[in-house]
């Protein structure tokens, strides 16, 4: 409980604090910015090896693709403290980087979650997520494509909204089915609008999740974005 705690006081400090970006986006150009307010995505990431060799890191596991939204390697280590302060090349920075969570053994699991900055300007990845409160941002943007060792996997977003995650959204060992549709059901539910894809017990989902501001930017909460496996099991 107290990793998770740290977890998300340190995303809640980043968006307070952006101050020494080095990231995988390490200098952003006006050009860099598109129409929707967010950085572009790159499209020359190349192989996970290639991408391990060019920042000497062995930890890059994966990498995500919202086509026309993010583009991104995704890394992973033995507990959820340490890429929340260090970059790709291992380099401490204040804004960390992407990673899954240190619990998910394989793209097999029943969930898997991905943690990533926030940022009130457009300078990191995640902050695009945010574009998920609106629907016809998610009718633009209804993929996620994830490349890693276990091959390429398509994901169909069901449910984007705003929280407090006061929920069990984390808990990762449900080998109860019952209990498994019960927290697919309140993850359904708690979508800002009908995304009308249906999720059961027998998908495996993926939790894209950052923090965001509320519109009076006094308190912090948190951006869910979550899809479903489109070929695991049952469509």
């Amino acid at each position: 409980m107290k990793k998770f705690i740290k977890l998300f006081i340190c995303i809640a400090l980043m968006l307070v604090s952006v101050y020494g970006i080095h990231y995988y986006y390490t200098e952003i150009e006006p050009t860099d910015i598109n129409s929707k307010g967010f950085i572009n995505p790159k499209d020359d990431l190349g192989s996970l090896s290639d991408l391990k060799e060019k920042y000497g890191n062995n930890e890059i596991v994966m990498y995500i693709d919202i086509p026309d939204v993010i583009s991104l390697p995704i890394v992973q280590t033995d507990d959820n403290d340490y890429y929340l302060s260090h970059d790709l090349d291992k380099k401490e920075n204040s804004v960390g980087t992407p990673f899954l969570d240190y619990r998910i053994s394989s793209l097999n699991d029943k969930k898997v979650i991905v943690y990533g900055y926030n940022d009130v300007n457009p300078t990191l990845p995640f902050s695009a997520l945010t574009g998920y409160q609106d629907e016809s941002f998610y009718k633009a943007h209804p993929i996620i494509l994830v490349n890693s060792n276990e091959g390429k996997r398509r994901y169909e977003i069901f449910s984007c909204f705003v929280d407090d995650k006061n929920f069990n959204y984390d808990v990762l060992n449900v080998f109860n089915n019952t209990k498994y549709e019960e927290q697919l059901k309140i993850l359904k539910e708690k979508s800002a609008y009908d995304t009308k894809i249906e999720v059961t017990r027998d998908n495996r989902i993926l939790i894209l999740l950052t923090g965001t501001l509320n519109e009076s930017k006094d308190s912090l909460k948190y951006q869910f974005v979550i899809a479903k496996e489109k070929n695991s099991c049952c469509g």
